[in-house]
């Protein structure tokens, strides 16, 4: 979507946002796409989270018998009270993760520790890989953050306890230190019965409460339920009142996810917005591809949190200054009744129907939807016509109250939409909504009334004809606005 490597030859994988006085600073695990693993974690930076540039690599592995020779796991930056600053990563030798940090005075030049400053201890966590039915001990993912009120630093790790069940057994370790170097053991702050990993921990507080991200997905062969059966593999949440116990697991707890079959975004995480506090959120998004997955860094979101304390994913609009609005073009439509009422275009049909009046590559969409009905469905087209006659249809579809992507075509002069590739449920018993598209390469991002609802990867680039679509219903379109994105 934003970033990702240049050589065709690496891919990127998890991230870690550092915002500075300087700008921005994304480090993530940079993989060899011959091999399945990272060995290097490389760098860019950016002034305003759209415009990003490759810098030099932060750190790689050793070739010798070093703790970090293994592949690098996941990690985290935090500035130290003394001004240096203190990288966390992981790295796995024997089937055994380990947490090690790198030390840096200006965010580039990194000195590693020469030793792990946390690994998995008994009696609170597994420790034998041989009992793992990953075959691995789980100690990876550090997110540190500062306690004022105990002056001290936590580390909440994805780890195992001993003996859990081969469906369940993953925990949230912590650790605790004075120094960032000397780290004690803690009993973990979240068991669980259902997930076998839950993988990069991301611990924050937003509005009074204490919430807990973490990616997790059903290759682990856990089989945990979700408010959402479109939505499985991705990041969720868990809420509490205190730092260090009582994480309750809400009954929907989905922050962005997708159906089992996918992986369209993962490892979502935030950060502090360096001038006025608000919660970053910032995910990948992946496109999976023989042999190895193809991610990129997905658009900066931002944290907020619904009355009833339920944690959510809206837009923020740093992409929007750097667009253009599109030329429309003769429209080219396929059934229905459309016509134009002012600055509004007003569709009926009773079957599927298209109206294409835009040519649209990379581009931000944004439009308002009347329903003229309690049923239907409406919504907007991009890349018709990238796929022979086929485009992405994204569908508010009122009947079954879900947001749907998926394709559409014209066969035999008539226009069908086929199932959805990915799907979100929602109420959808309103007679208005405004519908946000993101679309930039293999990667578009979906949100309704500024919330993050969908995020999906595509095997072809999206690019093509864009525009409306309706079905079964009279739908209203006003505030339409296509813009090419200029960066």
């Amino acid at each position: 979507m934003l970033h990702a490597p240049e050589s065709p030859l690496h891919g990127l994988w998890d991230t870690w946002l550092f915002p500075a006085e300087d700008g921005y600073h994304l480090y993530y695990l940079k993989r060899d796409l011959r091999d399945m693993f990272a060995k290097t974690i490389a760098h860019a930076t950016s002034p305003d989270l759209v415009h990003w540039t490759a810098v030099r690599d932060a750190l790689h592995a050793n070739s010798s018998t070093a703790w970090d020779s293994g592949w690098f796991m996941t990690g985290m930056v935090v500035r130290h009270h003394d001004g240096r600053y203190y990288m966390f990563y992981g790295s796995m030798v024997d089937q055994v993760q380990r947490i090690g940090v790198a030390i840096s005075e200006d965010l580039y030049h990194w000195q590693k520790h020469p030793y792990p400053v946390m690994e998995a201890r008994a009696p609170f966590y597994e420790t034998d890989p041989r009992r793992s039915p990953n075959h691995e001990v789980a100690w990876r993912d550090p997110c540190v953050i500062y306690d004022a009120e105990t002056a001290c630093y936590y580390a909440f790790i994805c780890a195992r306890v001993p003996n859990g069940s081969y469906s369940g057994g993953g925990c949230i370790a912590v650790c605790r230190s004075k120094d960032l170097l000397a780290w004690e053991t803690l009993p973990p702050a979240f068991i669980s019965d259902e997930y076998v990993c839950m993988e990069v921990p991301d611990v924050f507080k937003l509005n009074g409460r204490y919430y807990l991200m973490f990616s997790t997905a059903r290759w682990f062969d856990s089989y945990y339920t979700t408010a959402d059966p479109n939505c499985v593999n991705g990041t969720f949440y868990l809420v509490s009142d205190n730092l260090l116990h009582g994480w309750q697991r809400p009954a929907d707890n989905i922050v962005i996810a997708s159906r089992e079959s996918r992986l369209d975004s993962y490892v979502g995480r935030s950060v502090a917005h360096p001038k006025d506090g608000t919660r970053l959120f910032y995910q990948h998004m992946v496109r999976r591809k023989h042999p190895n997955d193809i991610a990129s860094f997905g658009a900066v979101k931002q944290l907020s949190t619904a009355p009833n304390g339920a944690l959510r994913v809206v837009a923020r609009r740093d992409v929007d200054p750097f667009t253009q609005l599109l030329a429309s073009y003769t429209p080219y439509s396929l059934g229905g009744a459309w016509r134009a009422e002012g600055e509004r275009l007003c569709a009926e049909a009773e079957s599927a129907a298209l109206y294409l009046p835009y040519q649209a590559e990379a581009a931000l969409i944004e439009v308002r939807l009347t329903f003229g009905s309690t049923g239907g469905i409406g919504g907007l087209i991009v890349g018709y016509g990238s796929a022979a006659a086929q485009g992405l249809c994204i569908a508010l579809n009122r009947p079954a109250a879900q947001l749907e992507v998926g394709l559409c075509g014209a066969e035999f002069g008539t226009l069908r939409r086929f199932p959805p590739i990915q799907a979100r449920r929602t109420d959808l018993s309103a007679e208005a909504y405004t519908l946000r598209v993101l679309v930039r390469d293999h990667y578009v991002e979906i949100y309704l009334d500024d919330v993050l609802m969908i995020a999906l990867s595509w095997a072809h680039l999206p690019y093509g004809g864009a525009g409306f679509y309706v079905e079964g219903t009279a739908v209203a379109f006003g505030e339409a606005r296509f813009a090419a994105l200029n960066f």
